[in-house]
């Protein structure tokens, strides 16, 4: 899932659940993450952080038996670069590897 998917929150939260429902190990799930919103304007994006806070606000509070890691917020906090606004750079690529491995035990 990513910026494309926005859409489907509840869509996505019963997926999910349902493989959740049938899965015996970990389950995680990592939040989509911010974009620079006036570069990726000007690449021909039309795509608002705020759509992402409401899809991952949904999926956060609908998902059960997930573990669920907050990186939108990490990148926030931490700062990103993007090459168009929508897609990393290495350092946060970088970034995002980091925090995935240091929250998946």
């Amino acid at each position: 899932m990513g910026v494309n998917d926005l859409y489907n929150a509840n869509s996505y939260v019963e997926y999910i659940n349902k493989l959740a429902k049938n899965y015996k190990g970990d389950i995680y799930y990592l939040s989509v993450n911010p974009v620079e919103e006036s570069k990726a304007a000007n690449n021909g994006y039309s795509i608002k952080n705020s759509d992402i806070e409401k899809f991952n606000s949904t999926l956060k509070s609908g998902l059960k038996n997930v573990t669920y890691l907050d990186s939108y917020n990490y990148l926030k906090n931490n700062g990103f670069s993007t090459t168009d606004g929508i897609h990393y750079d290495k350092k946060t690529y970088q970034k995002i590897y980091s925090y995935i491995n240091f929250n998946v035990k």
